[in-house]
């Protein structure tokens, strides 16, 4: 019931799956006047034996992190629902869309990308769903190598079935 998420933000640029890894549904591509950025997400069911997985450069630069999750299904497909949103205005207030549940206890994973060159660890905050109990960050990587970039990401659980609205979140830069 154990899985990896492998999470990659690049400068516009398709990332290839590594060996073993499949891509998740809504990897958005947010464009702005001045910064373009992609994220790509990929997915794996953890085995008794891993290894890193190997990330191709894409060109300009690619920030890349690992996240396990535990107690996912056993088989199939882990995910209830996927949604993507873009936000194409130059602002430090993030917001990710919404979605509805159809079973009960799901883990909601929520990715903010920004093509922001700077290198932190401490770039996003504030993360908020009334929707969602137990909002947590889990990651926020900036890189400034290349065109610069990278994500947050945070959790939330979603006891009863049903819709949820955006999540919302500040960045220290636009």
């Amino acid at each position: 019931g154990d899985i990896f998420l492998l999470f990659c933000e690049t400068n516009n640029e398709a990332v290839t799956a590594p060996t073993g890894w499949t891509a998740t549904a809504d990897s958005p591509v947010t464009e702005t006047t001045s910064v373009v950025t992609r994220l790509s997400v990929f997915w794996k069911r953890a085995a008794a034996s891993e290894t890193a997985p190997t990330v191709t450069d894409p060109g300009d630069h690619c920030v890349a992190q690992i996240m396990a999750i535990s107690g996912c299904s056993k088989t199939g497909n882990p995910w209830d629902v996927t949604s993507a949103s873009t936000d194409a205005t130059a602002d430090t207030s993030a917001s990710a869309t919404g979605d509805t549940t159809t079973v009960n206890d799901c883990l909601v994973v929520v990715t903010v990308a920004t093509g922001f060159d700077t290198a932190s660890t401490t770039e996003i905050s504030g993360w908020t769903n009334a929707s969602l109990e137990a909002i947590t960050e889990r990651m926020d990587k900036w890189a400034s190598d290349g065109g610069g970039g990278g994500f947050g990401v945070a959790t939330g659980h979603m006891r009863t079935a049903g819709a949820y609205g955006a999540t919302t979140a500040t960045t220290v830069n636009a």
